[in-house]
């Protein structure tokens, strides 16, 4: 396996967009990444989300996610908040009360 690092400059946008070089989306086989804040500056990684072991996850769990979820449209938390509320409120029903 090659394990040589490239680098490239990329120009961010005014949106705050930046471009992937082809080769490297290919190469990781997703469309997903983590971008994260580390002490040295913004880290982005490939992602499996749907993949990936727990243990793999670090914290991070996806309870909402647009496209899966609601055919690619973003939701208010306040929505949310309220669905999950009832999801939460039809299992104890379910359960008699018990989990």
């Amino acid at each position: 396996m090659n394990t040589a690092t490239q680098t490239k400059i990329q120009k961010i946008t005014s949106k705050g967009q930046i471009t992937l070089p082809i080769a490297w989306r290919r190469k990781v086989k997703t469309d997903m990444i983590m971008v994260r804040e580390t002490l040295k500056g913004i880290e982005i990684i490939p992602s499996q989300t749907y993949k990936m072991s727990p243990e793999d996850r670090d914290d991070d769990i996806i309870i909402f996610n647009a496209d899966r979820d609601h055919d690619g449209v973003w939701m208010p938390a306040e929505e949310l908040a309220t669905r999950l509320e009832k999801l939460n409120r039809n299992k104890k029903t379910r359960n008699h009360g018990s989990y």
